[in-house]
Protein backbone atom coordinates (compact mmCIF):
# COMPACT_ATOMS: atom_id res chain seq x y z
CA UNK A 1 0.00 0.00 0.00
CA UNK A 2 0.95 3.32 -1.11
CA UNK A 3 -0.57 6.64 0.27
CA UNK A 4 -0.94 9.99 -1.80
CA UNK A 5 -0.22 12.47 1.27
CA UNK A 6 -2.44 15.40 0.47
CA UNK A 7 -1.48 17.24 3.53
CA UNK A 8 0.77 17.45 6.31
CA UNK A 9 1.15 18.80 9.81
CA UNK A 10 2.34 22.94 10.06
CA UNK A 11 -0.08 24.06 7.86
CA UNK A 12 -2.21 27.21 7.92
CA UNK A 13 -5.91 27.33 8.57
CA UNK A 14 -8.29 26.33 5.81
CA UNK A 15 -11.85 26.35 5.43
CA UNK A 16 -12.12 22.45 4.93
CA UNK A 17 -9.12 21.61 7.93
CA UNK A 18 -9.86 23.91 10.07
CA UNK A 19 -6.87 24.34 12.99
CA UNK A 20 -6.42 20.37 13.04
CA UNK A 21 -3.34 20.60 10.58
CA UNK A 22 -1.57 23.61 12.11
CA UNK A 23 0.12 21.95 14.69
CA UNK A 24 2.60 18.30 14.66
CA UNK A 25 0.84 14.56 13.61
CA UNK A 26 -1.52 15.91 12.00
CA UNK A 27 -1.84 14.05 7.43
CA UNK A 28 -4.83 13.70 5.15
CA UNK A 29 -4.05 10.26 3.05
CA UNK A 30 -5.47 9.05 -0.09
CA UNK A 31 -5.18 5.74 -1.71
CA UNK A 32 -7.06 4.40 -5.14
CA UNK A 33 -10.34 2.52 -4.73
CA UNK A 34 -11.65 4.78 -1.94
CA UNK A 35 -15.55 4.34 -3.21
CA UNK A 36 -15.25 0.20 -1.72
CA UNK A 37 -16.72 0.65 1.64
CA UNK A 38 -15.17 -2.59 2.53
CA UNK A 39 -11.52 -1.24 1.35
CA UNK A 40 -12.27 2.34 3.44
CA UNK A 41 -12.68 0.15 6.87
CA UNK A 42 -9.71 -2.27 5.72
CA UNK A 43 -7.38 0.93 5.42
CA UNK A 44 -8.97 2.35 8.32
CA UNK A 45 -8.16 -0.38 10.64
CA UNK A 46 -4.63 -0.56 9.54
CA UNK A 47 -3.86 3.26 9.79
CA UNK A 48 -5.11 2.58 13.71
CA UNK A 49 -3.43 -0.42 14.21
CA UNK A 50 -0.26 1.84 13.56
CA UNK A 51 -1.46 4.14 16.23
CA UNK A 52 -3.17 6.71 14.51
CA UNK A 53 -6.59 8.53 14.69
CA UNK A 54 -7.82 7.84 11.45
CA UNK A 55 -11.15 9.20 9.83
CA UNK A 56 -12.27 8.69 6.19
CA UNK A 57 -14.58 10.33 3.53
CA UNK A 58 -13.48 13.83 4.26
CA UNK A 59 -14.20 15.99 1.28
CA UNK A 60 -14.28 16.99 -1.62
CA UNK A 61 -14.05 21.19 -0.89
CA UNK A 62 -11.62 21.69 -4.06
CA UNK A 63 -9.74 20.01 -6.52
CA UNK A 64 -6.84 19.73 -4.76
CA UNK A 65 -8.79 17.47 -1.99
CA UNK A 66 -10.39 14.02 -2.77
CA UNK A 67 -12.26 12.26 -0.80
CA UNK A 68 -9.76 11.28 1.95
CA UNK A 69 -8.39 9.65 5.40
CA UNK A 70 -7.52 12.27 8.03
CA UNK A 71 -5.39 10.92 10.55
CA UNK A 72 -3.37 12.44 13.84
CA UNK A 73 -0.92 10.60 15.68
CA UNK A 74 -1.81 9.62 19.09
CA UNK A 75 0.40 10.84 21.51
CA UNK A 76 2.23 13.05 19.55
CA UNK A 77 3.45 16.30 21.32
CA UNK A 78 2.92 20.01 20.01
CA UNK A 79 -0.52 18.97 18.15
CA UNK A 80 -2.95 21.86 17.50
CA UNK A 81 -4.80 23.52 20.68
CA UNK A 82 -7.88 21.30 22.21
CA UNK A 83 -10.25 23.97 21.01
CA UNK A 84 -12.85 22.09 19.39
CA UNK A 85 -11.76 20.42 16.19
CA UNK A 86 -8.28 21.08 16.92
CA UNK A 87 -6.09 18.10 16.84
CA UNK A 88 -5.23 17.49 20.25
CA UNK A 89 -9.61 17.97 20.84
CA UNK A 90 -9.79 15.18 17.92
CA UNK A 91 -7.85 12.82 19.25
CA UNK A 92 -9.75 13.25 22.88
CA UNK A 93 -12.72 12.43 20.93
CA UNK A 94 -11.48 9.12 18.82
CA UNK A 95 -10.75 7.94 22.54
CA UNK A 96 -13.98 9.20 24.15
CA UNK A 97 -15.10 5.98 26.62
CA UNK A 98 -19.07 7.11 25.87
CA UNK A 99 -18.13 7.09 22.03
CA UNK A 100 -16.77 6.00 19.59
CA UNK A 101 -16.48 9.41 18.41
CA UNK A 102 -15.29 9.80 14.43
CA UNK A 103 -13.02 12.36 16.05
CA UNK A 104 -14.10 15.24 13.81
CA UNK A 105 -17.77 16.76 14.97
CA UNK A 106 -18.57 16.92 18.24
CA UNK A 107 -21.24 13.55 18.80
CA UNK A 108 -20.62 11.91 15.23
CA UNK A 109 -20.73 8.25 15.99
CA UNK A 110 -17.96 6.88 13.80
CA UNK A 111 -18.41 5.23 10.34
CA UNK A 112 -16.06 2.75 11.13
CA UNK A 113 -16.26 1.90 15.49
CA UNK A 114 -13.18 -0.58 15.14
CA UNK A 115 -10.61 0.45 17.80
CA UNK A 116 -7.43 -1.45 18.66
CA UNK A 117 -7.31 -2.40 22.51
CA UNK A 118 -5.49 -1.22 23.58
CA UNK A 119 -5.44 1.89 21.89
CA UNK A 120 -1.92 1.74 20.49
CA UNK A 121 0.65 4.93 20.41
CA UNK A 122 1.86 5.71 17.25
CA UNK A 123 5.80 5.83 16.97
CA UNK A 124 8.04 6.92 14.67
CA UNK A 125 10.75 4.44 13.25
CA UNK A 126 13.34 5.75 10.97
CA UNK A 127 14.53 2.98 8.35
CA UNK A 128 18.17 3.42 6.98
Amino acid sequence: MEFTVLQGSWQPETKYSGISHTGAGACDLWLPRFDDEKWRNYVTRVIRNIGCQATWARGPWTPNMPYHWHTLDLDTTGMAGTDTYGGTWQVSEYRAKGGPNDGLTAGKPDRNPYRPSPIRKWKFKEIA
